[in-house]
């Protein structure tokens, strides 16, 4: 996809490359799909014209070869949705209990810089281009730095 969209133009091939290298090194996905980190992730998509428009073309290729119906899509976002929310109470279905117990042992600092459970679905089922900054921290990898091989005089660790 990135080869497609900055073809011959080397300029754009590493402000792309930037762009993805960023996103997976320092941008925390479950910090991007939070009320604070929205605001995050909005600039990194839509700030940059070439950068809007690299997220748009996944969007569109995504989807497309995907086969997204609202109802696969929901799928998805309830797969995105949970692991990136915060953990929430949790009551099986059908259990008579009046008082639930709550169990969530994360420290409140960070439980609430998490996304809300309650709200993470809804804002993903309405923004297709957050779930796919989500995707690209699934299927992209950061390359690997290259080890230089050790003469024979050096000590190797």
């Amino acid at each position: 996809m990135l080869n497609n969209i900055a073809a011959g133009n080397e300029e754009l091939h590493e402000k792309l490359t930037d762009f993805l290298m960023s996103l997976i090194l320092a941008d925390k996905p479950y910090l991007l799909a939070s009320a604070k980190g929205l605001d995050r992730a909005v600039n990194l998509a839509f700030v940059d014209p070439q950068v809007c428009d690299f997220i748009l073309m996944i969007v569109f290729v995504f989807f497309s070869r995907w086969g997204a119906s609202f109802s696969r899509y929901m799928h998805l976002v309830e797969s995105l949705a949970f692991a990136v929310a915060g953990d929430a109470p949790f009551s099986p279905p059908g259990s008579q209990t009046t008082q639930r117990q709550v169990l969530v042992a994360t420290p409140s600092e960070i439980h609430e810089s998490l996304p809300d459970p309650a709200l993470t679905q809804d804002l993903l089922l309405q923004n297709k281009w957050l779930s796919v900054l989500l995707l690209i921290h699934l299927f992209v990898g950061a390359p690997r730095a290259k080890r230089q091989k050790a003469t024979r005089n050096e000590v190797q660790p």
